[in-house]
């Protein structure tokens, strides 16, 4: 489904996407819900008319309840603004690969890592377009994963992995939260005014290569963001990449991460494993569980 411009005032709900049960990976659907700006109706458009929220809109005034994805790549990827997702079951999940499983990625890795949840904006245009007001809250993203990750470390190119959510804006809300995909939980986009609840994740690093972190601050600043109740387990046999990657823009402020148990069966990265936030008034509560400390 391709959702642009200024859409809005759109409900979507008791909708199951899936593919057959007996379809290889190379089958399944790329894309469930894209999002995109576009010129607003009414106007005249040439090649000098700005994109801006005077002349461009984005999709607006959402709803996606009762959503059930069976055997995707994407899910839902775009920018967006005042979007509610409630109620959201992913089940089969993979990257773009060929029907013998191999290509992961495309040739060169030519396709974006795939989520859950992307929703991304441009940060450095205009603020009017931003992501913002989206809440997310009661979603199982529960695999199976089917194929291999794309990076294997093998002195190849790296072009990232697919977590479950990935997401950036303004006033984003998200809670109730789970997900076991090996790939991993989040990838926090540059944000302002950010509250991630009561999250259960578990992972692999292993399935990673021991390329990547469960969680990570890809991006910056990072301003006003909490993440608070949440317990992240890698089951691999030992854990090399930080749990939690680092963030180091000392334009951060007030970040908080309060009340986050990381569990790893054997902690083999070689310091510690707390990740390092720059910025200011930032609070950073962690503990750790399992293997050695």
């Amino acid at each position: 489904f391709f959702v642009t411009g200024d859409v809005a005032r759109l409900r979507v709900t008791g909708m199951k996407l899936y593919v057959p049960a007996d379809v290889t990976a190379d089958r399944f659907i790329p894309m469930a819900f894209s999002f995109s700006k576009n010129y607003r109706g009414n106007q005249v458009v040439t090649a000098k008319t700005p994109l801006t929220a005077q002349y461009v809109a984005v999709p607006h005034d959402l709803t996606f309840s009762d959503i059930d994805l069976d055997g995707t790549y994407m899910g839902w990827q775009g920018n967006l603004q005042d979007a509610t997702f409630v109620h959201i079951r992913s089940h089969r999940y993979a990257d773009l690969q060929d029907k013998d499983g191999g290509q992961v990625g495309g040739t060169g890795k030519w396709f974006a890592p795939p989520h859950l949840f992307y929703l991304n904006y441009a940060k450095d245009g205009d603020p009017g377009l931003f992501d913002r007001r989206i809440t997310l809250r009661d979603v199982i993203d529960s695999g199976p994963r089917i194929g291999q990750a794309r990076d294997r470390g093998d002195g190849g190119s790296l072009s990232g992995y697919a977590t479950s959510l990935k997401i950036g804006g303004m006033d984003i809300v998200v809670d109730q939260y789970r997900s076991t995909r090996p790939d991993g939980f989040l990838d926090l986009l540059a944000s302002d005014g950010v509250r991630i609840s009561n999250v259960v994740a578990t992972y692999d690093s292993s399935f990673l290569h021991d390329l990547y972190p469960g969680w990570r601050f890809p991006d910056s600043p990072y301003r006003n963001v909490t993440i608070e109740n949440v317990v992240l387990t890698d089951l691999a046999a030992k854990t090399v990449q930080r749990p939690i990657g680092n963030s180091g823009n000392a334009s951060n402020d007030h970040v908080v991460l309060r009340n986050i148990e990381v569990r790893m069966n054997h902690w083999d990265g070689g310091g510690s494993p707390q990740p390092a936030i720059a910025g200011q008034h930032n609070e950073v509560s962690i503990r750790f569980t399992g293997g050695q400390q």
